[in-house]
């Protein structure tokens, strides 16, 4: 059998692999600074320096993504986890009636009147005054409707599991 070679001119374009190891490092760093600084504007973080904070607790985060649709936890179960959402939406829905949610916001809004949140309790009263302002019912369930910079998972607390 006899192959016919053909000398084709191809150009590439290289890069060191140190180099580019170096500029993916780059932007895993940028990545994780960004996530850090959303982190360190929370109220539970905010008096934490942030290269404190990316060298002590960042380590013990993870970052997930979920579809619309996807159930992160039901009522009655526990949250393993805090919530922080940096950004889309979320729709969380309750059997329980309108007075037993308003009371778990109010107790929300009295553990964050201690002295230690007082300088940044004004962003967060707002977010709650504004989650009670978004309450509201379809099909007998009670729905919270929750944006950008909002915790979850901390409402289960005060559900007395």
């Amino acid at each position: 059998m006899i192959f016919l070679v053909k000398l084709i001119l191809i150009h590439l374009l290289c890069i060191n692999n140190k180099i580019y190891k170096e500029y993916i490092k780059s932007i895993n760093n940028k990545i994780i600074e960004e996530k850090v600084l959303f982190l360190t504007l929370n109220f539970f973080f905010k008096k934490i320096l942030r290269n404190k904070f990316k060298k002590y607790y960042y380590q013990y985060f993870e970052y997930e993504k979920y579809k619309k649709g996807d159930i992160i936890f039901k009522e009655n179960e526990k949250a393993n986890y805090l919530y922080f959402i940096e950004n889309g939406e979320l729709l969380i829905s309750s059997k329980k009636s309108i007075i037993e949610n308003y009371n778990i916001i109010n107790k929300i809004e009295k553990i964050l009147n201690l002295k230690e949140f007082e300088n940044n309790l004004i962003d967060i009263k707002n977010e709650i005054l504004d989650m009670k302002d978004k309450l509201f019912l379809k099909d007998k369930k009670i729905l919270f409707y929750l944006t950008n910079k909002i915790i979850v998972g901390i409402e289960s607390i005060f559900y007395n599991f």
